[in-house]
């Protein structure tokens, strides 16, 4: 506490005498019983308050915790009741309203000190009456909830230096911050995350005045500029002694305009913060003459092209950040830049453009000993064993060394002179060779490995290895492994992440492996070839009782299902052989986020409540099981974003208790033995469902036109059921059926952390099932085949265009194929087969220029096929079983030659909608057209014939045409005669 008493200004804390402030002080009569009012309004679930008694032994206020007095005054002068910064111990905080507290905090009118920060005051507003502290000094009311307007008068507290309202995010500044220049003595404001927008052309004048401040802090206030060359002028030539400036995260564009107006001197300046910003590359010349900087963060801005030489000029930088830019160039140059900077420690490019190159010799004249260097997500295309030895052969401090995503490759270069490595990223990279324990024994602090996606590499270790540090993090996922399980690993016992997937490992898990990580935190060892039983129960407060995540897919486990830790959140056991059921294994369900046991050999039924205690779960899959009974039901905080459940012997109906879930956007409940009608309120209760699969089950009944609500989904999937009724006309208010396919929010549900490598699609075609994976964000699709639909396809579903695949198969439909189907330009699958379609194929199925599977088979079309363009590379098996159908690609009917010079026929609608060109009087004026054909065909010889009679040549030649042509006309009526006998039998 006499470290508070330093900080108070009004004690002259160069004439402290250390006898005098240690005898016994008694508070006060007046000031104990403001404090115990504080006390009894606040809520001190811990006992911080506990010294604060009511006891005659405690009658002594200034031995209380947190109070200070003047051993001279006996008056209160300083008052801490800081609270826990950190979140986990959120529960320490002191709780209530403020109201009452305001009105006993003034009765300590002696006050310089007071700090209330992290606590929990519930939006409760800083009183108006805090200006009758008038002799405060230092004034903390951070991350506590204060919220409301911020009175001004608080201006009047003249003899402030130090103020914090920071992390409140509910208070308001109204019209202006006026206020601040009543602080005369100002030297520290903090007003981050405060919305500072409607002061934005203010702000910058307000502060400017603040004459003795140094050190300011306005992270996330909104901020802006208003270049006016008045309110420049109006202040140029002010001065101010910033040491700290920290605007990170608002919306600054100009440079030279801040410093103008702050006038920011360059032998005080030191630490400067704009990251998350809009500068551009400007802003680096106009740092350049701050030569006292020593911390400088630039990241996520707008800075483009290479590094400007004038940054030689800062000496003293011991910080530099210009992640998440534009930047270019060669790395090797940009060190160049640097070399002055003798004392830089951290520096981090990371996802800017550098490249590898240049000559990388002169970096030996650099004499800067970094201590941290981020180059994540560049275009570092050299050797790794090269950059290591010549670009950073003076920094054998190295401790953080991050190197992830850029093209680095080689092989793995022996690390030893970089004895101080604490953490080494190169995930993401082109490493090749091996990895041997010769390489990284001189690593004797090293904590974190992540040598990840490097998938020419092998790492091979021997398994009597004993190395001289203990891993924190340890990721090898995609790198050789295998095929034998790392022995070595069972030195490290502090390991809180393994990630080992995908690394070619044949082999069973060591019996002492499930106990040698009793502190893991994240598990990963899916994609690999492992086998064995995972231990019946990992719950024991022994084994794993820290375990978050884990992730065993993909392996050739058996065995049980295993009890898992309350811990647990993320669980993946799919693509194994375990069996059993689900019973046991529900009890540790509270704590689920993420649950995937899909394709496994699991049965049984799930008790009803195994997910009703599950707040937090948001992904279920128990697909490809053989799970029976009913459905599990959701709780009534359901959560879930994605339930798959197909491919199991599911039966019942569909529980309404799912309709609690109004977060779900994928929903596949497909083959399994589900009953009923297709629940209406699936359509109004699930409002973001992109994703629903109903296939293969005994649902019947009609489709409820309140599908037609959900206006996000890209999959429907409802075939091979009893559904019966007609497809709805609504279906154009699948909105995002309407949009050509291109990102999507399905794309960015899948791409998310949970949920990646996890959504697919699958589309049955002629028997075969066609998975979409990577692409699922793509794929918009309507499968309503194998049911009992009748009516007319409505042309409303033209409107569909972002369509891929269209299946409406195996159904009873009738009419035509809608005129405009070929507004679908999109579609890739294409089955209308085996319903009762009539009429033509329409031409403008000829603009589905990419559709790669068509069948139109087992219809009654007729007319001739639009045998052309992207058509011609379908086979007769698209067409085949519709009679009225000729022409090519059906060799066996071609169409007549005058097909090509007939008139079109006219329409006749009456009871034969679909202008049949079978009918009646289709055959009738074809034959009318065929002998009018002949007659005019004669008689236009006649002309000549005199001419050509007297030839002989001509002649013989003239009565074989004529021979010819009447050979042709008996045997086209006769066949037409025949055809029409047929269709009167029939």
């Amino acid at each position: 506490m006499l470290l508070i008493i330093f900080i108070v200004g009004n004690i002259d804390c160069n004439n402290i005498n250390i006898e005098h402030y240690n005898r016994r002080v008694e508070c006060l009569h007046k000031e104990r019983i403001a404090l115990l009012k504080i006390k009894a309004e606040l809520i001190d679930d811990y006992g911080r308050l506990s010294t604060w008694g009511n006891n005659i032994d405690d009658d002594d206020c200034c031995r209380w915790k947190g109070v200070i007095c003047d051993n001279t005054t006996n008056h209160v002068v300083a008052l801490d009741l800081q609270g826990p910064g950190r979140d986990h111990l959120a529960p320490l905080r002191v709780r209530g309203k403020t109201i009452s507290v305001w009105s006993s905090l003034v009765e300590l009118n002696d006050l310089h000190y007071l700090d209330l920060s992290y606590n929990d005051f519930s939006g409760s507003q800083i009183s108006e009456s805090i200006y009758s502290l008038s002799k405060l000094q230092h004034l903390d009311l951070s991350s506590s909830y204060f919220g409301g307007l911020i009175p001004h008068r608080l201006g009047n507290l003249s003899m402030l230096r130090h103020l914090d309202l920071s992390w409140n995010q509910d208070l308001i500044v109204n019209d202006n911050l006026d206020w601040l220049t009543g602080f005369h003595s100002l030297e520290y404001l903090d007003l981050g995350v405060v919305n500072l927008e409607k002061v934005s052309s203010t702000w910058l004048q307000t502060i400017s005045n603040l004459k003795t401040l140094k050190s300011l802090h306005l992270p996330s206030c909104s901020l802006s500029q208003t270049n006016t060359t008045t309110t420049l002028s109006s202040i140029n030539g002010s001065s101010t002694s910033l040491a700290i400036l920290d605007l990170s995260s608002n919306n600054l564009n100009s440079a030279p305009t801040l410093f103008r107006f702050l006038n920011l001197s360059s032998g005080s300046i030191s630490l400067i913060d704009f990251s998350s910003n809009n500068f551009d590359e400007r802003i680096l010349e106009a740092l350049s003459d701050l030569t006292s900087l020593s911390h400088l963060d630039l990241s996520n801005n707008q800075l483009q092209g290479d590094f400007p030489q004038s940054f030689m000029n800062l000496i003293n930088l011991n910080y530099l950040d210009l992640g998440y830019n534009h930047l270019n160039g060669q790395f090797s140059h940009m060190m160049m830049l640097l070399r002055n900077s003798t004392k830089l420690e951290h520096l981090n490019f990371a996802e800017n453009k550098l490249i590898g190159g240049g000559n990388y010799l002169k970096l030996h004249e650099s004499y800067m000993n970094l201590n941290f260097l981020d180059l994540t997500y560049n275009g570092l295309n050299v050797e790794f064993s090269h950059m290591m030895m010549m670009m950073l052969g003076n920094s054998t401090k190295l401790k953080y060394l991050y190197l992830d995503g850029n093209a680095l490759g080689g092989p793995f270069p022996n690390l030893s002179r970089f004895s101080f490595l604490e953490e080494l990223k190169l995930p993401n990279n082109t490493l090749n060779g091996t990895l041997t324990e010769d390489d990284i024994r001189g690593l004797p602090h090293l904590k974190v490995l992540d040598l990840s996606e490097n998938q020419f590499l092998t790492v091979k270790m021997s398994p009597s290895w004993n190395p001289p540090f203990q891993l924190d993090h340890l990721l090898l996922s995609h790198c050789n492994m295998g095929p034998d399980f790392p022995r070595w690993l069972r030195t490290q016992r502090k390991l809180t992440v393994l990630h080992i997937s995908n690394a070619k490992i044949h082999d069973t898990v060591p019996y002492w492996f499930w106990d040698n990580f009793r502190m893991i935190n994240v598990l990963n060892m899916s994609y690999n070839q492992i086998h064995g039983v995972i231990p019946p129960d990992l719950s024991s407060s022994s084994i794993m009782s820290n375990l978050y995540s884990i992730d065993l897919s993909y392996n050739q486990f058996n065995g049980t299902l295993p009890l898992l830790p309350q811990s647990v959140f993320r669980i993946d056991l799919s693509k194994n052989s375990i069996s059993g059921t689900i019973v046991d294994f529900c009890n540790g369900s509270s704590s689920w986020g993420f649950l995937d046991l899909s394709n496994n050999l699991l049965s049984g039924e799930i008790p009803r409540e195994c997910f009703t205690n599950s707040p937090f779960l948001s992904y279920l899959s128990l697909a490809n099981n053989n799970f029976s009974g009913q459905l599990p039901n959701s709780s009534g905080g359901c959560s879930l974003s994605s339930l798959r459940l197909q491919n199991n012997s599911f039966e019942g109906e569909i529980p309404t208790s799912l309709s609690n879930c109004v977060g779900l956007v994928v929903v596949d409940l497909g083959e399994n033995n589900l009953t009923g009608k297709i629940p209406a309120w699936i359509g109004t209760s699930m409002p973001n469902l992109m994703v629903l699969g109903l296939k293969f089950n005994n649902f019947h009944g009609s489709l409820p036109l309140s599908l037609c609500h959900l206006t996000e989904i890209q999959i429907l999937d409802i075939s091979i059921n009893k559904i019966s009724g007609t497809i709805p006309k609504c279906l154009n208010n699948f909105t995002s059926m309407r949009i050509k396919p291109d990102s999507t929010k399905l794309d960015n549900f899948i791409s998310s952390s949970v949920y990646q490598d996890r959504e697919s699609a699958q589309l049955m075609w002629k028997g075969k099932e066609a998975k979409y994976d990577s692409a699922l964000g793509l794929v918009k699709l309507i499968d309503f085949s194998s049911n009992n639909l009748v009516g007319h396809i409505p042309p409303e579903i033209t409107s569909l265009v972002g369509l891929i695949a269209l299946n409406l198969s195996r159904n009873n439909l009738v009419g035509p194929i809608p005129h405009d189907i070929g507004r679908l330009e999109s579609l890739d699958f294409f089955d209308l087969s085996r319903n009762n379609l009539s009429g033509g194929i329409p031409a403008t199925l000829l603009q589905m220029n990419r559709i790669g599977v068509l069948d139109l088979s087992f219809n009654n079309l007729s007319g001739r096929i639009p045998w052309r363009n992207h058509l011609q590379t379908f086979s007769d098996s698209a067409f085949l079983g519709n009679p009225g159908l000729c022409g090519d690609p059906l060799q066996s009917k071609p169409c007549p030659e005058e097909d090509d010079l007939k008139p079109k026929k006219p329409m006749v609608k009456d009871n034969d909608e679909d202008g049949d060109e079978n009918s009646d009087s289709s055959y009738i004026v074809n034959e009318g057209f065929y002998i009018c054909m002949a007659i005019g065909f004669i008689t236009s010889f006649c002309v000549v014939l005199g001419t050509i009679f007297h030839n002989k040549l001509c002649r013989i030649i003239f009565l074989k045409m004529v021979t010819c042509v009447v050979d042709w006309l008996y045997v086209k009526v006769n066949v037409n005669k025949n055809r029409l006998k047929r269709h009167f039998e029939n």
